[in-house]
């Protein structure tokens, strides 16, 4: 029996409450050492159709179908999404297509991210979606693979002695998406030169994005967002910047216009899933770019800088080394000490546009920007 939409806003508000709802202080949290959650398969997969805009009842999660036109988004037109494999399995895969032409589309490179700056300085784009909220299985979009699907991250197993044996499906093990997370379209996190603000070279991937608002979105879903701002996260020693944004149609984005907007309780549980998700998976710690710490450059990062990197990025070097960075003891708890504004986020994502085009021109010679696909490279 399909679920009433009463039904089904009920559920999706007590799992919104159980989100935000933060289990402990973020300081506490640090200290502690998560226990996994059990990796327990997605619910499947179902059909898919071309958004529209007329109302409907939310009835099955991962399916485009399900979504179509629910007033709670404004999708994307003119594409359909194709799901092979089940869900929980490394076959699994969602490849977003031309509802026209029955071809595939790019989830990076076709979909267009349409930055829009209104006059009142609210700033709306488009966003695709990975990781729905509540979901532990982590997808992503295949930036390497021909057509740039999504499909679950793999994870190595080991065996006694170390050695790599196989792969299996990623979860994540310190409880779900805190959103509904996914990439920003026609962006790049340049792997070969420092971030502005950070200092550290980007990870080769999409923009990150997490929507904070109250309503599950599905795989492959493209729809408007308002940008509020971001966390200046270190992985590895690599910038990977998490905006955060809200769906333009959710009823609070009509009240939220900065960072600053953010109930303190959400934003403290978001620091904390990021400071802690790393470790659970028993891999190094993450960090944060301080708003008070001074940006490294005021030029690096983009396209120019790039340009006059050229060497660094045939090497992959970055152009310096990467400054010490930490979640210092004393400011954790703290969530506004490391959230960037929404203006501050917006120069963020535009040195990340200029970055995308420079390497869809072809002055990246670097391995990792080899290793990329866009249409351009069709015949490889």
């Amino acid at each position: 029996m399909t679920p009433s939409t009463t039904s089904m806003s009920g559920m999706a508000l007590l799992l919104l409450a159980a989100l935000v709802a933060p289990t402990s202080a973020v300081r506490h949290m640090l200290q502690q050492s998560p226990s996994p959650a059990a990796n327990a398969p997605s619910p499947a997969a179902a059909g898919s159709s071309t958004p529209t805009l007329a109302p409907s009842p939310l009835s099955q999660p991962y399916s485009a179908q399900a979504f179509a036109g629910n007033g709670n988004f404004s999708f994307l037109q003119g594409y359909t999404t194709n799901i092979t494999g089940k869900p929980g399995t490394l076959d699994y895969s969602l490849q977003l297509v031309n509802a026209s032409t029955g071809s595939n589309m790019s989830a990076w490179h076709d979909v267009p991210l349409d930055l829009t700056v209104a006059a009142d300085g609210s700033v709306t784009f488009n966003t695709l979606v990975e990781i729905p909220t509540g979901e532990q299985a982590k997808y992503e979009t295949m930036s390497s693979k021909r057509g740039n699907p999504i499909k679950q991250d793999e994870l190595d197993i080991k065996d006694a002695n170390g050695n790599v044996t196989g792969q299996a499906p990623r979860y994540y093990k310190y409880g779900p998406s805190r959103g509904n997370y996914g990439g920003l379209p026609q962006t790049w996190s340049n792997s070969n030169i420092s971030d502005a603000v950070t200092g550290f070279p980007g990870d080769n991937d999409p923009l990150d994005v997490l929507d904070i608002s109250s309503t599950r979105a599905p795989i492959g879903g493209v729809y408007r967002v308002k940008l509020l701002g971001a966390l200046g996260m270190i992985d590895s020693n690599e910038s990977d910047w998490k905006v955060i944004v809200i769906n333009a149609a959710d009823p609070l984005a009509a009240t939220y216009n900065d960072i600053s907007n953010v109930p303190q309780e959400r934003l403290t549980s978001i620091l904390e899933f990021y400071a802690n998700y790393k470790q659970a998976e028993k891999k190094p710690a993450t960090c944060f770019w301080p708003v008070a710490a001074p940006n490294v450059t005021a030029t690096s990062g983009t396209a120019a800088a790039a340009a006059a990197a050229a060497s660094n990025a045939t090497s992959g070097n970055a152009t310096q080394a990467a400054p010490a960075c930490s979640l210092s003891s004393a400011a954790v708890g703290k969530p506004a000490d490391y959230y960037h504004d929404r203006d501050a986020t917006l120069q963020v994502i535009r040195r990340h546009q200029q970055d995308y085009e420079w390497l869809l021109a072809g002055n990246c010679g670097s391995k990792a920007c080899k290793d990329l696909w866009w249409p351009a490279k069709k015949s490889e």
